[in-house]
Formats: structure tokens, sequence, C-alpha cells
């Protein structure tokens, strides 16, 4: 197991979140690779975990699917950490190396155990840098001659600890991804996430199972880290008291009663006791996540509990949306509390863009292309605004709202529908059943008039944007001041594909001003 790369595993990751047939195509568009690497990773894949029962199997003409006898087997792949196969292997093991030690680590030690060459070394250091040091959470990997080693900053340390952790969580097994070398084995987090549950329960709080996730990932590292005699930075708090829980401080540095509650009996169970800053470190993460998971829309609600920054990141991220491509979302409300929700999370760094395993994104953009190229727009706008290195995953994030806030617009402007004539010339019961047929496919975006017969077809209202008829004469058209479109009362697999394509030229026409 240990010999499978990163992007085996991400194949391996996929297959399992889609629950379903996956072609081909759609791994190599994901993973940036092509469809022969795929077919040569699979291979490798199955010649190597042959023993253990799991297999990816190939559908005729369909696509690929996975085949698990053992889910604890699968999660042990995933358990493997060390690794040193690609850059990304190697990146993510040199930082959990750096994040569990205090002390320098000679390079040369480090090229000799990762089996690497000191040029590689110092390229992996800085793309390291790019990721944790120019770009949140801004920890500085210090250097002393030939040794590296991270700041002191206990709080950096443990955030992207929890990161980690919280990016490799299985969300489909059982378990989810408990690693061997993990700072806390999964007894701690069953005990944690009973906590949590049972608190949450009683104080009818509501958390989306990745915020669940992540609080109680956070809580376990907190405990791990304080029974390892690390605390966070308490210098600005007055941590004399003997309840801490029951201090009264500022506003900035609240003791969520949730948080107070699920600590002490934390600190009971494990026969320690927690710092006012440890309170006060979890309840800033576990208030942020309820605030993202918050099912309201309330912009005054939104603006009155978020930083003025984000409010301003927002208003120009919009703007320059409707700079670049024309597009007017500035007066979208929710697509407003949408982005500031996140824009907080982004900026203030308490918890992690929460990402995605799953395929949603690729089959978005292949609906929706235009929106899919605002959304890596926006990607590398809040990236550079928010100081944080953002990936593919921020931009699965972010095209369902955008996909949303489009739909909201176009039914704005067109209002009640595009309005649309109707003229047959063939009989009763043939015409009603095109009319009836017609409302039900595009009832939600055409607003029809008539049916209108061929003679009378001057009585069409002006303010009609297009035209359907079953009349064939030569010229008939030419006799319109809109576009015209000649369908069969059958209304035919054709026929629909002309008017949807008619339907997509308005809808740009709607949309982009």
């Amino acid at each position: 197991m240990m010999n499978l790369s990163s992007r085996e595993k991400k194949i391996l990751s996929l297959l399992n979140s889609t629950h379903g047939i996956v072609t081909g195509k759609e791994l190599s568009t994901k993973l940036s690779v092509s469809e022969r690497t795929i077919r040569s990773d699979i291979s490798d894949i199955n010649s190597l975990l042959e023993l253990f029962e799991i297999k990816i199997d190939a559908v005729h003409r369909k696509g690929y699917r996975l085949s698990v006898k053992d889910r604890v087997a699968l999660v042990g792949i995933f358990s493997q950490e060390q690794s040193y196969i690609t850059k990304e292997d190697r990146i993510s093991t040199l930082l959990l190396k750096l994040l569990r030690s205090d002390g320098w680590f000679d390079l040369g030690n480090l090229e000799d155990e990762m089996f690497v060459s000191s040029t590689t070394l110092e390229k992996d250091i800085k793309a390291l840098k790019r990721q944790i040091s120019e770009q949140h959470p801004h920890i500085q990997i210090l250097r002393k001659d030939n040794k590296i080693r991270l700041e002191d900053d206990e709080r950096k340390k443990r955030d992207l600890l929890t990161r980690f952790y919280a990016k490799n969580w299985d969300y489909d097994s059982k378990d989810g991804i408990v690693f061997k070398e993990m700072e806390f084995g999964n007894s701690l987090l069953v005990e944690v996430q009973q906590l949590v549950k049972q608190r949450l329960n009683e104080s009818g709080v509501h958390l989306d199972d990745f915020a669940f996730i992540y609080l109680t990932i956070a809580i376990s590292v907190m405990f791990f880290r304080v029974k390892s005699g690390y605390t966070v930075n308490t210098d600005l708090l007055n941590s004399s008291k003997d309840s801490p829980a029951d201090d009264i401080i500022s506003d900035d540095y609240k003791i969520d009663e949730d948080i107070r509650c699920i600590l002490d009996q934390l600190a009971d169970i494990g026969d320690t006791a927690f710092d006012i800053g440890e309170y006060i470190y979890i309840s800033q993460i576990k208030n942020q996540l309820e605030f993202l998971c918050l099912k309201t829309y309330s912009k005054n609600y939104v603006l009155t509990n978020t930083n003025v920054v984000c409010h301003m990141i927002v208003n120009d991220l919009l703007q320059n949306i409707f700079d670049e491509f024309g597009m007017d979302f500035t007066e979208d409300d929710k697509l407003f509390i949408d982005l500031t929700r996140h824009v907080q999370a982004l900026i203030s760094g308490i918890v992690a863009p929460h990402t995605q395993n799953h395929l949603f994104g690729y089959e978005l953009r292949k609906k929706h292309a235009i929106l899919a190229d605002i959304a890596s727009f926006m990607r590398k706008k809040l990236s550079k605004k928010c100081e944080i290195e953002l990936g593919i995953e921020e931009e699965d994030y972010l095209l369902p709202f955008l996909v949303l806030s489009e739909e909201a617009l176009y039914r704005r402007r067109r209002g009640q529908g595009i309005q649309v004539a109707v003229i047959s010339h063939y009989n009763e019961s043939i015409t009603h059943y095109l009319m009836e047929t017609l409302k039900q496919k595009y009832g939600g975006y055409f607003k029809f008039y008539g049916p209108y017969a061929q003679y009378n077809k001057e009585l069409i209202e002006s303010d009609v944007k297009f035209i359907l008829t079953t009349v064939k004469i030569d010229g008939f058209s030419d006799l319109f001041h809109v576009p015209s479109l000649v369908i069969s009362p059958l209304l035919t697999e054709i026929d629909e594909g002309n008017i949807n394509r008619y339907l997509e030229d308005f809808k740009k026409e709607y949309l982009i001003k």
C-alpha cells in the first residue's frame, strides 16, 4: 500500500465518493492527466491492491467502478502518511515532520530519508513556503545553516494539523480516515464526537458534516497538544481565574457555552485542565463554523456579523465580474451573503475552506462553461485578496452559487417569461396538444401568446420576442420582425433542440449587458 502515489489515491477517493460509474474522461479531466495515464494508474492500483480485495472494475463503454469488500482496508490505504513518490506527497510529509517537532531538521538527513537530491528538497521547501509562509497561516520556516524548523506559533501549527486531517477525512467511510501516525487515535475522536453531538443537540445548534468533523478534529488536536505540554498564546488574556469559563472578557475573547461544557467534560475524562486560551481558541472555531452553517439569508445580519473588509472584498469582486464578463450580480443579496460568509472564513483563517472529493464541480463545468470561467476568475482574485492559496476545490465551491445567481438574474430580467407567439394551421385538437406540450416543457421560460391562425397573424402582439409556427410556406418567416422557428405539432427532439438553442441566445441577451 505504501507504493500508491497521491494521484492513485485520488483516483480511489474519487471513485469511492461517486457511488457509481465514472468515465475515464472525467477522471483524466479532474486529475489533469491523459486517459492513457488513468488506465496505467488503474492497472497499477489493481496490481498493488489485489491481495486486499480492492479492485477498480472497467465497465464496457461506460467507465470505472470501485469494488471494495473490506472498507477497513480501503481506509488503511489513506492512513499511510509518509510517501515520497510525488512532489505533493513529499511536501505533505515534510510539513507533518515540521509540525510534529520543535527541533531543527538537518537537510542532509532529510535528503537521505526522503530519497531526494538537495536540489529537489530545496524546491520542495520553497513550494511549502509558498503554501504556509507567504500565505495564510503565515507561519515561517526558519533556517540556520543547513537546518530548518517552523517558528514557535502553536495556534498556526494546530490550524495546519486540523486542516490536514479534515482535508483527508473520508466522509463515505464509517470511521473516516484515521492515520496510523496521527497524534490522537480513533478512540479520542469517537469520544469527542459523542460529546460534541450530545451538546449541540441539546442546544439546538446545526453544523453540517464538514463543520462537525472539523470541530471534533480541532478539539482532538487541542487535547493532544495540551497533554504534550503545548498551549496557545494567552499573554493578552487574564488567565489567573479559578474558573476560566466564568470570566468576563471582551467580545473578541468570549467563551462559547457549548464549548465550555464540552471542554469541561473532556477535561474530566482526560484528567487534565485547559487554560482559558484553549476555551477561547475552540470557541472562535465553533462560532465561525456555526456562522457558516446558519440557514439565514438576512443581509443585515450578515453585515452586522462580518468584518467590513469582507464586504469590500465581495463588492469589489462582484464589480470585477461585471467589468470582465458583463454579468451583473451586484444586486443579488443571496450571492452577497454566501460570498461574504465564505470570505469571512478565508480571511480569518479560523477554519479551512470546505473541500469536496466529489465530481460535482466537473459536471457543472460541462453544463456551465462561462460560469466555470467566472469561478476560475473569482478563485484567482480571492486568493490574492485573502492571501491564501486556493485550488480547483475553491472553484467547485463557488460554481453552484454562480449557477443559482445566474438563474435568479435571468428570471428577474425576463419577468414572467420571454414573450412567444404560436401560429398553427392545424385543427383545434392538434393545436391544443401543441400548446399544452409547449407549456409543459417551456412554461417556466416562455410566456405564450396565441395560438394564432395563419390568416390572423396580424393580431400578434408587437412586443413578442420569438415566434413558433407550424407553417412551412416559403417566405413566411420574412413577414415578422423577430426570429421565428418552424416546428412540428408533435414537438420532436429536433424541434426541442432548436428551441433550446434560441433559448440560450435569449438567455445571453438578458444576462450580458
